[in-house]
């Protein structure tokens, strides 16, 4: 299950919905969800937690019969709700345990990422040159807390086509291709070999749009092939969502089914590892691809006067209408209270990027 940061687990109003009814139900008749359940309403509206979930999910952070999973969702939920009452203390405390128990299990390993990305920043690619193409694909990329959903927003009115969604094609068949060219050994990648993606890429996006000749991608991690798309679809625009370390820290961090491909959210020092080979990968890609690979600020994004939304609109080809802008945002600024705790995310780790 994906949480927000990524993508919601629950992907429209109506399902949430569903989630809340149940809940009511379950209160009439069962009082005690599932801790998994409990963490996911708690996300979005800690104020149905009551007093006997709360009992219940503290019962369970203590009973030795109970799973570290369990345990974990348990601490989230609980997380969610002091956070909501703005008992930082408390708050802090079980966040770091959620933290503790998951890590446990993640199975992340840091050399993967340092490895992947060390091969993706010393490839040499030479773009194809634009030809017909059916779709114009708009891939918004960038860690999570970076504005992706605002970018979407925009982009989604200014293109006039169906709604913005994360393709699972682009990165399926992007992980698929870095994987044979590490097999192969190769850091030059050949005119055929970018003809044979460009191909998959467009067959792929041809059956993933909807009667609309613009596809809006919203998969967080496209970031890191981003240069290797550009290379192989000329018309693809790849927007890099940017935003300021503790923000998209904050956001990877605080606690949530989160993509698998930013597996580094347990630990402070391992997100301030990524976030810093992100950052750089990204700046690589473009430096080399602009202007189809292009950084756009969050925060500028969400600024009333509509300046980097109409200059990200045209970038991507589209015609800019002011009412692309009639979209408030408020950037998330929740972290300000464990400023302290997220001191760590504000310093450059001494890492070697290549």
């Amino acid at each position: 299950m994906t949480r927000r940061g990524g993508q919601s687990a629950w992907p429209d109003k109506v399902s949430r919905q569903v989630l809340l009814f149940l809940h009511y139900v379950s209160r009439q008749y069962h009082p005690f969800l599932p801790p998994h359940i409990l963490a996911e309403i708690a996300w979005d509206h800690p104020q149905f937690i009551g007093t006997e979930q709360v009992d219940n999910l503290i019962q369970i952070t203590a009973d030795p019969k109970c799973g570290d999973s369990q345990k974990a969702h348990a601490h989230l939920a609980l997380f969610r709700v002091h956070d909501q009452a703005d008992d930082g203390f408390q708050a802090l405390a079980h966040l770091r345990n959620y933290h503790t128990l998951s890590a446990k299990n993640s199975g992340y390993r840091r050399s993967a990422d340092s490895a992947l990305f060390t091969l993706l920043m010393q490839l040499k690619i030479a773009p194809l040159l634009a030809s017909k193409s059916k779709v114009l694909p708009i891939l918004i990329t960038g860690l999570p807390g970076s504005g992706r959903q605002l970018a979407q927003r925009v982009l989604v009115q200014a293109a006039d086509c169906g709604p913005a969604r994360a393709l699972s094609v682009v990165p399926a068949i992007m992980s698929r291709f870095v994987r044979q060219v590490r097999e192969r050994g190769i850091t030059r990648i050949e005119r055929q070999d970018l003809l044979n993606l460009q191909a998959e890429l467009r067959e792929g996006l041809c059956q993933a749009e909807s009667g609309s000749d613009v596809i809006v991608d919203t998969t967080a991690s496209n970031f890191k092939w981003s240069g290797l798309i550009a290379a192989a679809l000329p018309e693809a625009r790849v927007v890099h969502m940017k935003a300021d370390k503790t923000t998209t820290g904050w956001a990877l961090h605080k606690g949530g089914w989160i993509d698998p491909d930013f597996g580094c959210q347990h630990d402070l020092k391992q997100i301030q590892a990524f976030q810093h080979r992100s950052n750089a990968l990204m700046t690589h890609w473009e430096g080399s691809f602009a202007p189809n690979v292009m950084a756009i600020s969050g925060d500028a994004l969400s600024r009333p006067s509509g300046a980097t939304a109409q200059a990200m609109v045209e970038a991507c080809e589209l015609k800019w209408s002011s009412h692309c802008i009639q979209l408030p945002c408020n950037p998330d600024r929740s972290w300000h209270r464990y400023a302290a705790y997220l001191n760590p995310l504000r310093r450059t780790p001494r890492i070697s990027l290549i």
